[in-house]
């Protein structure tokens, strides 16, 4: 018989529980541990380590937002996009549709939707969806940007992009019940923490699934308080029965360094200068390849065409390089 001590126990459970998340997130645990009967697992911040994983995206980065023209102009003159919080989500639900598989109580899926930022966009190839153009360009009264990405996904940290997903990946159901078969097997004794719920926000319920959404989602990117309030912005959302006030982090757009433009006056590395801009060599970098203008915006297709010169002039001032403005009216 073997006499087994109190370490070798912990020993093998942390095996044990290593083995689970093997099976299940291969390659992507960056850290664990444990201090007395609890363990932890730390999953990687590093974009880079989810090219095994469905929440890399593989399509082009060529991906397409629909707003209002208030809000172009916001993205225009701020020179920046941003990533709202899971507050701010259309879908009260979302997050905890996950959640609950994943055994997190209500006060830890509200902790989390404060601190997952996100903004949405569709693949380029969905630019003539009828549906995306009526309800999120608003019945093309709106405009449809297009936005590429310059490529530096190998120094993302913190961020991700993603397909979202409208049926739950069972594995969230299998890791859960094994993790709890784990516990049981050790009289209810161990608690084992891990940050799979990262997961869970690249997934929706199945009647969002027109939207076809691919997300880019900043993901608990600050260590320090101090940091989150001096770059987390607040805004008052009024909608009819869900008045709130919800988060984001404003992500600065790419700006060519060797702009003439910008030299010309003097504005050359802003976003650098700026001490309450979040930006780094880590963060996506995104820029304006051609914006389409929806033929109910409230321009004719003359005033259009007389604007269109000065609108690529105001692009060129604002972000240094010149972006695609068709000749027409969309569609």
């Amino acid at each position: 018989m073997t006499n087994y001590t109190q370490e070798d126990i912990l020993d093998k459970v942390f095996n044990e529980y290593r083995a689970i998340l093997d099976k299940y997130y291969p390659d992507i645990v960056d850290s664990m541990g444990y201090g007395g009967a609890n363990f932890h697992c730390t999953i990687s911040r590093h974009f880079r380590n989810y090219k095994k994983t469905p929440f890399y995206y593989n399509g082009e980065l060529k991906l397409v937002h629909w707003t209002s023209l208030s809000n172009l102009s916001s993205i225009i003159n701020n020179s920046e996009i941003r990533l709202y919080n899971l507050i701010n989500s259309e879908d009260e639900e979302e997050f905890t549709y996950a959640g609950k598989l994943l055994s997190l109580t209500d006060s830890q899926i509200t902790a989390i939707k404060d601190r997952y930022f996100t903004a949405s966009f569709c693949s380029h190839d969905d630019l003539d969806n009828e549906f995306l153009w009526k309800k999120y360009g608003k019945n093309y009264e709106g405009v449809a940007i297009v936005f590429s990405f310059v490529e530096n996904r190998e120094k993302w940290k913190s961020f991700f992009l993603s397909n979202v997903y409208y049926e739950l990946d069972l594995k969230f159901a299998d890791f859960q019940n094994e993790i709890e078969i784990l516990k049981t097997k050790y009289n209810n004794v161990p608690t084992f923490m891990n940050d799979i719920w990262r997961f869970a926000g690249f997934y929706k319920k199945q009647n969002y699934h027109d939207e076809k959404e691919v997300r880019l989602a900043c993901i608990f990117p600050f260590r320090h308080e101090r940091e989150y309030l001096r770059y987390v912005r607040k805004e008052l959302k009024i909608e009819k029965g869900r008045n709130r006030i919800v988060s984001y982090i404003p992500l600065k757009l790419w700006t060519d360094p060797n702009s003439s433009y910008l030299k010309t006056l003097n504005i050359v590395n802003i976003t650098t200068n700026d001490t309450l801009a979040f930006n780094g060599p880590e963060l996506p970098q995104l820029k304006i390849d051609t914006i389409y203008f929806g033929n109910n915006c409230g321009l004719s297709s003359d005033e259009y065409w007389k604007f269109r010169i000065q609108l690529l002039e105001i692009f060129q001032w604002r972000l240094g390089y010149k972006i695609n403005l068709p000749l027409n009216l969309y569609p």
